[in-house]
């Protein structure tokens, strides 16, 4: 299969459990004319009968959010050999033909297509000659699901501020494999006041601080810990 550039980072494949007929221009008596670029809906479609294609009621489970297809597409000869392209809706076409093919004999190639998103046409078709054409689809991408964060807690470490002095100290580092989202910055002790809170740039651990200010005549104690997250998965 051809690669796509809407196969983008974080993008996973659903593969269908039968393949989808989306058109078949041999039910509708219509070979793609010499010339003609024609439009294909993919999606949101409750039967795709008039491309040819299946009349099933539920658009075979292909969501809008698709951004590219993986199709099996057969040319179907009429008497004359050319070339034939698929490409996403009102797109440039690819430097190279899906399929070229002779005169006779039908030929199918399997490609991956961009979807044009946000298009009632998701993708075109194009012909040099008048020929009958199969399109099926058999897999789509998409971009992953947006999912709840795994979080966890550091345990909170306790530090000894001195008198009348201003000073902040790194919290607990997380565990491997996630990183801190937020500081915990606690104390109990009147007289000592928070100066903020937030990343230590300066540590190798990026990890985050709290700042205090000890306005009392004695040493006291101060608590920081960690908020710490990733994004669930392997």
């Amino acid at each position: 299969m051809a690669a796509s550039p809407a196969m983008a980072q974080g993008s996973e494949y659903v593969p269908l459990s039968a393949r989808c007929r989306v058109a078949d221009s041999r039910q509708i008596s219509s070979p793609i004319p010499a010339g003609a670029t024609r439009q294909l809906d993919v999606t949101g479609n409750a039967s795709y009968a008039p491309q040819g294609g299946s009349g099933n009621s539920t658009g075979c489970g292909i969501p809008d959010y698709a951004t590219a297809f993986a199709v099996s597409l057969t040319v179907l000869p009429t008497g004359f050999g050319g070339f034939f392209k698929i490409f996403p809706n009102g797109g440039a076409w690819q430097d190279g033909n899906t399929i070229n093919f002779t005169a006779s004999g039908g030929i199918t190639n399997d490609v991956m297509v961009a979807s044009k998103q946000a298009s009632v046409n998701e993708l075109d078709i194009y012909s040099n000659v008048s020929t009958h054409y199969v399109v099926d689809i058999v897999g789509y991408f998409a971009r992953q699901a947006a999912s709840v964060l795994d979080c966890t807690n550091t345990t909170v470490s306790n530090f000894t501020i001195g008198a009348n002095t201003t000073n902040f100290y790194n919290n607990p580092s997380c565990p491997a494999g996630y990183n801190a989202v937020t500081p915990y910055c606690w104390t109990a002790v009147a007289g000592v006041f928070s100066q903020g809170s937030g990343f230590n740039a300066n540590n190798p651990a990026n990890t985050t601080f709290c700042a205090w200010q000890n306005t009392t005549g004695g040493n006291q104690t101060v608590f920081g810990g960690n908020v710490c997250c990733r994004v669930p998965g392997r």
